[in-house]
């Protein structure tokens, strides 16, 4: 049986209100260790064991000690160094008992047992415990109590007799001491209750932490225990009984408070009494009010020249309501028509002004709240812009892009777009979009960040929606890009958008990347070169697939031989049996990965078989993946069976989505590729 010790240290005696199980002055049974006490050895340590021929003696016991009562060894110097004791006490009421202290003055060292259980040690020899067996090392003076808590005492003792043995270990000294005490405490059962929260239930304003006080000391509260509308608390600070979760601060609207499944949270009873989360004391809910008005979070024609006018696009902080077309004005005269919903785009149509000065204001008597339960009025501020029709935007194009990356750039994972200024004037890029979709080319929207003639912008296409003004750290789309193929674009800040660099681009593979030649050729380039020219070598072609002898499916327990092949003369394969994607050949963390295939693969277990064909010059082939099940069952086998393969990394990585806190999280960002395969019975 384990025991769940806590650290024995050294105390003084202090005897807790409870029970005595072994008392002040208890007489033992003993037997000197000139031999062993029993056959086999640990037999000693029993309830059941007859020590009816052993000596008593009354605790303190030792030798060579100025000790008034107890036992005398007189004659355990250079004759024996153990000393075997036994003492047997009844439990009347198991149901009752607690948490137990063993406490043990010991000159030099000592083993404990409670019904042949080891419940603690001091200085404890290595190996066998045997009759000749010394303490590991002398104990200080003066000796002090060696304290052990034992919290599952009620899992160890029985109702009637029990027995506490010990076995006192002297070390090549001439003194030796051994003294006694065990209680244990009433078991208690009341159950910890929360007796305040702070904020209390009900309406609030703000909501970032939610203090929570018990009713008593509590033990295994974490974090994560506390669900605030569906997530986990972030971080915890306790204090006494007080615990106070923090948390970002959830959407307006109702709130609701629970804890999560399997939480774990106790009394510090032993054994401790389970927070009961039923009660409706447990869970409650608030209603988040939201007293900050809404605000635009863009505005589109800015507080600068446009080459015309004829629309107005404008996103609101949050969802709003009672926007209609004579709320919005320019040069006086409100717009005849409007589309757009919740947060946002609004776009403001306007007949076509051709030249000059536009004062863009809203009406006094606008309707815009957002959706409070007591809603807040839009305030808006009137801006103006200038139209030109010979304004030019400057001269910005989509040089390169990784759709399907393997390496890090400045240590960042994931794919990238790169924008270069091939003009003869700084560019500001504030408000400028990049899209992965022909019907919202406003998707992702650029920072305020200028853009010198001849420069170069990386942006990584990841989904993580981070938009930085500060070149040293990188922005990031909410969008990422399809290896299948997709389309991506640019497009200037106005409205309508137009885009000013597009493409359509095929079907993309690791280890390379998409970019213009000299001809403003779209083309594969075989060195990615992102925040640089591009001069790495044009590749071409891809190659073919590679082939499985075996299919994937069920399959017996003798061992089959799997053979894979391309159709591709001179390629080269590479392969996993980890689950994570093969590739070739690039010195990225996870551009050379795999074994290079040599010969048939034994297969003699459930295996997962990913593997990629490779050749210098053209395209790797896209990576395959067949699972096979060894060994299951008749009545296995007859179930159709799911297979769902992943890198390892994307699962416990630094951005692992089964890592927490990353588990919490949702969107695009935390979607991660996969291998499904169904098998079906009939399959084989």
């Amino acid at each position: 049986m384990k025991l769940a010790l806590a650290l024995a240290t050294l105390v003084a005696p202090c005897l807790a209100d409870g029970i005595d199980l072994v008392e002040e002055g208890a007489v033992f049974k003993y037997h000197k260790g000139t031999k062993e006490a029993s056959s086999p050895r640990t037999a000693w340590t029993k309830v059941n064991f007859t020590d009816s021929k052993w000596l008593r003696g009354e605790i303190p016991f030792y030798s060579n000690e100025n000790i008034n009562g107890g036992t005398d060894l007189g004659d355990m110097n250079r004759i024996y160094s153990t000393v075997y004791l036994r003492r047997k006490f009844r439990v009347s009421d198991l149901h009752n008992i607690g948490a137990g202290t063993l406490e043990i003055r010991a000159d030099d060292g000592y083993v404990a047992w409670l019904n042949g259980t080891e419940i603690a040690n001091l200085h404890k020899p290595t190996g066998t415990l045997r009759y000749s067996s010394y303490a590991a090392k002398s104990n200080r003076e003066p000796i002090q109590w060696h304290k052990t808590s034992i919290h599952n005492l009620g899992s160890i003792v029985e109702d009637g007799w029990n027995v506490l043995a010990i076995m006192l270990l002297n070390s090549r000294n001439s003194d030796a001491l051994l003294d006694v005490r065990l209680t244990a405490k009433e078991r208690e059962f009341v159950p910890p209750e929360i007796v305040s929260i702070s904020p209390k239930p009900g309406e609030v304003t703000t909501l970032k932490t939610i203090e929570v006080t018990f009713s008593e000391p509590m033990y295994g509260i974490n974090a994560e225990d506390l669900m605030i509308n569906d997530y986990r608390a972030m971080e915890l600070r306790e204090s006494g009984n007080r615990f106070t979760f923090h948390f970002n601060q959830p959407a307006a609207g109702t709130i609701h408070v629970w804890w999560a499944p399997g939480h774990g949270i106790g009394d510090q009873a032993s054994p401790p009494n389970s927070f009961i989360t039923e009660s409706h004391k447990a869970n409650w809910s608030y209603e988040l009010l939201d007293s900050v008005p809404p605000q635009l979070a863009s505005r589109l024609p800015s507080e600068s020249k446009i080459r015309k006018f004829s629309e107005v696009e404008v996103w609101f902080d949050e969802p709003v309501q009672g926007v209609s077309a004579t709320d919005l004005m320019a040069n006086g005269i409100t717009a005849k028509a409007l589309s757009g919903l919740g947060a946002g785009p609004y776009i403001f149509e306007f007949d076509e002004l051709a030249v000059g000065q536009v004062e863009l204001t809203w009406a006094n008597d606008h309707g815009i709240t957002d959706f409070n339960k007591t809603p807040n009025e839009f305030d808006g501020q009137p801006w103006s812009t200038q139209i030109d029709p010979e304004f030019s935007y400057g001269d910005l194009v989509i040089t390169e892009f990784s759709a399907a990356s393997t390496k890090a750039y400045k240590r960042v994972e994931g794919d990238w777009v790169e924008i270069h200024n091939r003009g003869n004037t700084t560019v500001n890029l504030d408000r400028w979009s990049l899209t992965d979709d022909k019907d919202d080319l406003a998707k992702w929207i650029f920072p305020a960040i200028n853009l010198s003639p001849g420069k170069r912008l990386v942006i990584f296409v990841t989904g993580e929606n981070i938009r930085s003004s500060s070149l040293s750290k990188p922005s990031h789309t909410n969008f990422k890009l399809n290896p299948n193929g997709e389309y991506l674009a640019l497009s200037t800040p106005e409205v309508p958008r137009q885009p000013v660099s597009e493409v359509m681009f095929p079907e993309q593979a690791a280890g390379v990347s998409y970019g213009l030649n000299e001809n403003d050729d779209w083309v594969y380039l075989s060195k990615p070169t992102p925040g640089a020219a591009n001069k790495s070598t044009m590749i071409s072609g891809r190659v073919e697939p590679v082939h499985f002898s075996l299919p994937r499916g069920f399959y017996g327990r003798k061992a089959v031989y799997l053979t894979l092949s391309t159709d591709t003369p001179g390629a080269k394969i590479r392969y996993t049996t980890n689950g994570d994607t093969p590739g070739c050949c690039g010195n990225g963390k996870y551009e050379t990965v795999g074994k290079v295939y040599t010969g048939p693969i034994r297969i003699a277990k459930t295996s997962i078989i990913r593997a990629i064909a490779h050749k210098e010059g053209m395209l790797s082939s896209k990576v395959r993946t067949h699972t096979y099940f060894y060994g299951l069952t008749t009545t296995r086998r007859r179930l159709p069976a799911l297979s769902l393969v992943t890198d390892n990394r994307h699962l416990w990585g630094s951005k692992g989505i089964q890592k927490q806190p990353n588990a919490q999280r949702h969107g695009i960002a935390w979607e991660r590729p996969v291998s499904a395969e169904l098998i079906r019975p009939e399959d084989n």
